[in-house]
C-alpha cells in the first residue's frame, strides 16, 4: 500500500502536482491517505480530489490530527474508507477569498 501525504497547506506545502505524480505513481496500489492539513488552496485541493476519483485502486483516508477546510472536504469525498485518530479535528467554515472576509463581506 502506497502512502501519500496531504501535510500542512494545501496549494503550499502539500501540491496538487505532487499528489497527483504520487497517485499516478501508484497505479496498481491500493492508497493510505494521511491527513494533517488546516487546509487551503481550493483549485490545488479540487485537483487533488480528481486524481482520487480516478485511481482505480481503494483509497483509504486517516486524519491524523486536523482536516480544516479543503482538507475536510478531500477527507469526507472518501467517508466510505475513513478513520480519524481519537483526537483529531474536522471543521468547515464560510467561503473565504485572500482579499479578506467572507462572502457576505464582500
Amino acid at each position: 500500500m502506497k502512502e501519500i501525504l496531504i501535510y500542512g497547506p494545501i496549494g503550499q506545502a502539500t501540491t496538487a502536482a505532487d499528489v497527483v505524480r504520487q497517485f499516478q505513481d501508484a497505479e496498481d496500489q491500493e492508497v493510505l491517505l494521511r491527513i494533517h492539513s488546516e487546509g487551503g488552496s481550493v483549485l490545488d485541493g479540487y485537483a487533488i480530489l480528481s486524481a482520487i476519483k480516478r485511481h482505480k485502486k481503494k483509497v483509504y483516508a486517516h486524519i491524523e490530527g486536523m482536516a480544516f477546510s479543503m482538507a475536510a472536504v478531500i477527507s469526507l469525498e472518501l467517508r466510505d474508507t475513513l478513520s480519524m485518530a481519537k483526537d483529531a479535528w474536522i471543521m468547515f467554515h464560510e467561503v473565504r477569498n485572500y482579499a479578506g472576509g467572507t462572502e457576505e463581506d464582500l
